[in-house]
């Protein structure tokens, strides 16, 4: 019980570090990035993700639309957020 507890704790630092590192401010390399080129650019990654198979991956809005970000943590919030939208999805549908 006590090597349970051990390896548990261990995970949750773990996670705990994950969080913390991911709310710091990072150096990255923040630059003008056309948000809409990286939502059509995950939206292309997620219609081939084993996760959102079976759930239609569409994209609305402006044809431009300009932020200063980090390319590479946008494609991976847009990654995430569409995964867990499909996974939503799927959990919500009926089974008929």
């Amino acid at each position: 019980l006590v090597e349970r507890v051990h390896e548990q704790t261990v995970r949750i630092q773990g996670i705990v570090g994950q969080l913390l590192a991911l709310s710091r401010p990072g150096r990255g390399n923040v630059v003008a990035v056309d948000v809409r080129r990286e939502i059509d650019a995950a939206a292309e990654l997620l219609r081939v993700d084993a996760r959102t198979s079976g759930v239609a991956i569409r994209t609305h809005g402006r044809a431009t639309i300009e932020a200063q970000a980090d390319p590479a943590v946008l494609q991976q919030v847009l990654l995430n957020l569409g995964v867990n939208a499909a996974l939503a999805t799927k959990d919500g549908r009926s089974e008929d």
